[in-house]
């Protein structure tokens, strides 16, 4: 594993620091080390006061990025974030506080290490379980920490992407059996009225056969008016042939 460019001067180290790098102290090897934003890391040896000196201004600088950070956008108006950005957002966030520790506590960062070999493995176990037994072809074929680095979170992304949607059609599935619960209710419903509504009609086509020319045009003016005062279009109730038009 190709070991990281070793910073020369302590005004190389600041200027990397402005440049938003990340400070932290390796505490196996002894060094500082600064990790910049496309994952490139610069070490230099391990002092007390250097090392609080670039801390400091490593916090200054944070500071000031997040108050020159954009305004928020208006909550109406907020794009949904992806699954992609919702995870490097919290990785983001959180990865300082798991930086410091390694600072405090010796065995810390050892085991950091160790969960992040059994993290790694999991990747390959939940996407494709037989690629984990060629990861001496993968890393000789990316060559290069970083991109390895990248090969592994993209398959966390992914699985953290599996995972939001197996809730989601977990959800999806209990709402489709409330449909099919509301679904059989009106149905059963639909039964009910269908002999009632046959009945009427039934009903209805007798009274027609009793009314005389007269009684069938005042009954067809009342149904007019009746559906237009109700905003319902209605068939107009056919008049008998050879009827005489008014």
């Amino acid at each position: 594993m190709p070991r990281e460019p070793r910073i020369k001067t302590v005004d190389e180290a600041k200027e990397l620091i402005r440049q938003g790098a990340k400070v932290w102290r390796d505490m196996n090897r002894n060094r500082i080390v600064l990790r910049m934003p496309d994952g490139s890391a610069y070490t230099l040896p391990y002092d007390d006061e250097l090392y609080n000196e670039l801390k400091n201004l490593y916090e200054e600088v944070k500071s000031k990025m997040e108050e020159e950070k954009e305004p928020a956008v208006p909550r109406g108006r907020r794009r949904p974030m992806t699954d992609a950005e919702v995870w490097t957002t919290f990785v983001g966030r959180r990865r300082p506080l798991v930086e410091q520790l390694i600072d405090r506590v010796s065995w810390f960062q050892s085991a950091i290490i160790d969960i992040g070999i059994n993290s790694m493995l999991l990747t390959f176990l939940m996407t494709n379980p037989a690629e984990a037994d060629r990861l001496p072809e993968i890393v000789g074929k990316l060559k290069d920490r970083d991109k390895f680095v990248s090969f592994i979170m993209d398959r966390l992304v992914e699985i953290y992407s599996m995972s939001r949607g197996k809730e989601e059609i977990m959800r999806l599935r209990e709402r489709a059996a409330e449909l099919l619960a509301e679904n059989a209710y009106l149905k059963s419903m639909l039964e009910k009225v269908v002999p009632t509504t046959n009945r009427l009609r039934r009903y209805l086509e007798i009274a027609f056969a009793c009314m005389d020319e007269r009684s069938l045009r005042r009954f067809t003016r009342i149904v007019t008016v009746d559906s237009i005062s109700r905003g319902v279009l209605v068939e107009k109730v056919p008049e008998e042939k050879g009827g005489e038009s008014e």
